[in-house]
Parts: structure tokens; sequence; C-alpha cells
């Protein structure tokens, strides 16, 4: 199982975030939020909650980047929010490695600073994850710097592999080098800069604070506050397949003994025509029952 991070692993709803620079103007505030509103990645949610603009400007040439970030223009001003190389060019050796997620801004030819993050890991992860790693090799992709790397081993010591400051096409070739070496690859993102990645995935799963705000590319749609359930999610799709075989073989069985005395006829036409439509009613009752008493042992319903 491969997971991202921001928005996957973090709660990117209840993390703080707070503005490093020079005050922004209430004209620059209004600029970016309306820029920040146009996307769905949960730092820039978490951004236009945080600036909590009263009105929105018009934005346009707006355009959307890949583990970059976002950029349009509001009223003539070009405004940039995103990774350091994004929006201020390319970042030279000597300059400092930010510590901490980090969103940086630009509004016309102003470099404004940047959106400071302190990442709140999901309520149940560490269970979530420990629970996992006795069935499965756990792996985390970030497009982050490994300032977070401590955290994540004190979350969960067991990861397979930790890797950061990965693009979206990073998280694609990894998952590709994954399924090349015979793995079946299980992704857990939020769907935006870890688009390709779960669509190369054998089962893709996006989790998301808001149902309306996913990646078509996934199989399953998880909402933030059921990720402490995946285990248990996890754990009853085994169980539902387990059902399906059982319901093979009682099938097999009702059509076996049937034949059985249909083939010394034994069987009147009517009791023919009353025990087949009772094979097919008897096998979907059973396969329900098994199913709903194994979602309810592990209080998924």
């Amino acid at each position: 199982i491969v997971f991202d991070k921001t928005g996957t692993l973090t709660e990117t709803s209840t993390s703080s975030v707070h503005f490093v620079g020079p005050a922004l103007s209430p004209e620059e505030t209004q600029a970016i939020a309306s820029i920040a509103h146009g996307s769905t990645h949960p730092l820039s949610r978490l951004i236009y909650q945080h600036l909590g603009a009263r009105s929105l400007l018009k934005v346009t040439d707006f355009l959307e980047t890949e583990g970059g970030g976002i950029r349009g223009t509001v009223r003539g001003l070009a405004v940039a929010l995103g990774s350091r190389s994004f929006v201020y060019g390319p970042i030279g050796a000597s300059e400092e490695v930010a510590d901490k997620t980090r969103v940086y801004v630009s509004v016309g030819d102003r470099r404004c600073g940047w959106f400071e993050f302190h990442n709140r890991y999901r309520d149940g992860a560490q269970e979530t994850l420990a629970e996992l790693g006795n069935h499965y090799a756990l792996s985390v992709l970030s497009g982050d710097t490994p300032h977070e790397a401590n955290r994540l081993e004190s979350l969960y010591p067991g990861f397979a592999e930790m890797r950061f400051e990965q693009k979206p096409a990073d998280k694609l070739e990894y998952i590709r080098h994954l399924q090349q070496n015979g793995k079946k690859v299980l992704m857990v993102g939020d769907g935006l800069n870890d688009a390709g990645a779960l669509w190369q995935s054998d089962v893709a799963i996006a989790v998301t604070e808001q149902n309306n705000a996913f990646s078509p590319a996934c199989d399953a749609i998880l909402n933030g506050s059921s990720f402490a359930r995946l285990a248990s999610f996890m754990s009853f799709t085994t169980s539902t397949i387990r059902v399906v075989y059982w319901s093979f073989a009682l099938s097999l069985l009702y059509n076996f003994i049937g034949l059985y005395f249909a083939v010394q006829g034994a069987l009147s036409p009517i009791f023919a025509a009353i025990l087949m439509p009772l094979s097919s009613i008897s096998v979907v009752v059973f396969s329900t029952l098994l199913t709903r008493g194994s979602a309810r042992s592990r209080r998924i319903v």
C-alpha cells in the first residue's frame, strides 16, 4: 500500500497555518484567496479558509501545474501560489531548505512571503497504519522536503520506504517500479498531484474532505473522517471475496442435487419450477446475511 502524505495521512482541515512575510494588503488578500479558491488541492483550500475573504474577484488565465502550484491574473496582476521554484524560480544550492510545509506567494512583481503549515495527522492514523502493516508493506510518497521524516517514523516505524520531494511523475514511476517487480499496488491519495499514480495503481482510493472534489482516476472515494476505518474496510473486502466463493459453492451444490434427481426422473415439472427460483433466492439471502454479518462485526454498518 502506497500513501500520499498531504491530505491523505494529514488532516488539512485542522492543520494550523500562518503567513510569514510583510503584512498583506486587503487587495492582495482578496486576490490570493480568489486564486486559492479555484484549486481543489488540500493546501489551497486551507489557505482560502485561513484568509477568510468575504468576496472573490474574477480570475483569468488560471493554470494549475501538478507538483508546482497555481497561477492566474486578478485585476491585471499575476498571482502565483506554490513551491518556491514554481513561484520564485530555481532554488540556489546555498538557499535555506524549509523545515516545514510551505506555500510561497507572489503578487505582481512582489515576493510576498509564504504560508507555513503545521501538519496534523488524522485521528487513528497510527493504529490504522499499525494494523495494515501486519498484512501489507507500506510506503509514503510526499512532495514535501524530508523535514517530516521523524514525525512519520514516530507515527509508524515500519514504513518499507519513505520518499520526499516527489513530483507527480516520480509518484507514477514509483508505482510502475513496484508493479514491474511483481507487486499489486493499492494507492491511497488525495486525487490531485497523485492522479497519475492513482490511475497507474491496481486499486486506487481517493481520500477527500469534500465528496465533490475527487479524482475520476480512483476506484473508491474515502471521506477523510473515515480514514481510521481503512483497515476494517480492507479486512471486509477479503471476507466478501470468501462470501462470493461460498455462494458459488452453495449454488453448485444446489445444481448437483437437482441434477441428480432430474436424471432419475424424480422431479415433477412443477417441483422443478419451484426449486429453480428458490435456489436463487436462497443464495442471495445467504450472501446478504454473511456480508452484513461481516460488516457488523467490523462496525462498518
